[in-house]
């Protein structure tokens, strides 16, 4: 059984109480200035907007749609806005995020697609052109979608751009505080093969040819997860309980073939590298951890010193670095003769 809704032309029709036979019957019905409520069960989970949409069978195809994807807890009657929603630029700055994502609390992202063909029985959503999605902690375009909005997950089939944004430039973070919204922010621009986002999981990954780059640190690996905090206060005073993203990112891991170059904050013309098979970040805490597999140690270097042991890692907040276990430094030195030696 199914809940649903067609807008026409500003009229809006509810069906409710559909059967599953019923709409394979329904062909070639096809509505302009659309706008359908997904549900699972009684709960919401995505509206659709679309200039134009065809009903063929259980399968509705809308074209150029704006898909909301309604946050957990959020009041249904604040969702105002519709298929003339624009989609905002990637590297947007701050002020202009803030005002969109202002209007928008009842969101855990949107996305613009050219085409979206959506199961209404599965909740299966799939699409092969431009895909931009956006939200308050990552934004991102890519090529080809594929999605469940009954269990809430968006997979981005190629040519992954994202950019994600610093706890201190997520634009929920002002909503109702006094705090001033500054007039720039702080992001990682992340590019990969594809990407996957479990939005009750709280876990964004990307996988294939990951490549990072941020004001302090450049990096690759073969596969990057991303976990943000998980927000299960619900008497929040924001009112953003069970929001996908409202509270940040909790730990980033890099593993396969990671290489990592950072500038030092002291020296901005020394530069440090790392190798190792895994990275953890905990971005609140600065804190880095460095792994390697069976057969190598990780291993940092600045100029011609360098160290590694079965586990190293680094506290940007205290600025101690703790090898663990079978631990190896090499410095280079001079003797007192000019002559330089390990």
């Amino acid at each position: 059984m199914k809940i649903w809704a067609i807008g026409l032309a500003g009229l809006m029709l509810a069906v409710t109480a559909v059967a599953d036979n019923a709409l394979a019957d329904l062909r070639g019905f096809r509505t302009l200035s659309s706008k359908v409520p997904l549900y699972s069960g009684r709960h919401l989970q995505l509206v659709v907007y679309s200039p134009q949409s065809e009903q063929q069978g259980g399968l509705l195809v809308a074209k150029e749609p704006v898909m909301d994807i309604i946050r957990r807890g959020a009041d249904i009657n604040s969702i105002t806005t519709g298929p003339d929603t624009q989609i905002y630029p990637l590297g947007t700055e701050l002020p202009e995020l803030f005002r969109f994502w202002s209007q928008r609390l009842f969101s855990d992202g949107v996305v613009r697609a050219e085409r979206a063909d959506i199961d209404q029985s599965s909740g299966h959503i799939v699409g092969d052109g431009v895909i931009r999605f956006r939200s308050p902690v990552l934004d991102l375009d890519g090529v080809g979608f594929d999605g469940d909005y009954l269990n809430r997950n968006l997979a981005v089939k190629k040519q992954v751009v994202a950019l994600l944004r610093a706890d201190s430039s997520n634009p929920l973070k002002y909503v109702k505080s006094k705090l001033p919204v500054p007039a720039t922010g702080e992001a990682t621009r992340i590019t990969g093969d594809s990407l996957f986002i479990d939005f009750d999981g709280g876990a964004i990954t990307l996988t294939g040819n990951v490549r990072i780059r941020d004001r302090r640190m450049t990096g690759t690996c073969d596969r990057m997860e991303i976990r943000l905090m998980q927000n299960v206060n619900r008497n929040r005073e924001d009112g953003l309980a069970g929001s996908f993203s409202v509270d940040g990112v909790e730990e980033i891991t890099l593993t396969g073939h990671v290489h990592l170059e950072a500038v030092s904050e002291k020296k901005q013309d020394v530069r440090q590298f790392a190798t190792a098979e895994k990275a953890v970040m905990y971005p609140r805490t600065k804190t880095v951890v460095l792994t390697g597999s069976d057969h190598t140690n990780p291993v940092l270097r600045q100029g011609e010193n360098s160290l590694s042991g079965q586990e190293i890692c680094y506290s940007g907040t205290t600025g101690k670095l703790e090898i663990r276990r079978q631990g190896r430094m090499a410095y280079l030195r001079e003797d007192k003769n000019g002559v330089r030696k390990m």
